[in-house]
């Protein structure tokens, strides 16, 4: 992937090419803000999360042993830990698209403010894999859902 990534980088010395005008860098700036903001916001949220699931999972050990031998408390026991398994990956994978999402905002701005090409640069790539963690998650999800809705409809066509 990083062969194709590479096969368009501009050659030192090529002027031919595009060139960085006023309104881009005002436009870059506008986008580094908003990025930044949504990062952390995003940020805050995942955090935010991470503390439900930890409150979360005494809670519902609790309410099981409360529920005593009930047949929905054995189902509930039973996919209770798979729930908190993947509640916290997302969590964690989320928080790690976040991440990206910030570097992204504040290299563009370091790159902006001391004209860094490196730093600008990075911040790209950064965005490149933060778009590529999304689309690799986006493609999970559908490959979930595909997942679940035959499992239902086995589950269900067994039970008839």
């Amino acid at each position: 992937m990083e062969i194709l990534d590479n096969q368009f980088a501009q050659e030192p010395g090529n002027n031919t090419g595009l060139h960085v005008t006023r309104a881009m860098r005002y436009n870059w700036r506008s986008t580094a803000k908003w990025a930044l903001f949504l990062a952390i916001v995003g940020l805050v949220v995942a955090g935010l999360s991470l503390l439900a699931l930890g409150t979360m999972i005494p809670m519902m050990t609790n309410m099981m042993e409360m529920a005593g031998n009930e047949e929905a408390a054995e189902l509930f026991r039973s996919a209770g830990s798979y729930i908190s398994i993947i509640a916290g990956i997302a969590t964690i994978v989320t928080i790690a698209i976040h991440y990206l999402h910030l570097r992204f905002a504040s290299d563009l701005q370091r790159a902006l403010q001391f004209n860094d090409q490196d730093r600008f640069e990075s911040s790209w790539r950064h965005l490149r894999y933060y778009f590529r963690v999304l689309g690799i998650l986006t493609i999970s999800y559908i490959v979930l859902y595909v997942f679940v809705l035959l499992f239902m409809a086995s589950f269900i066509s067994g039970k008839g």
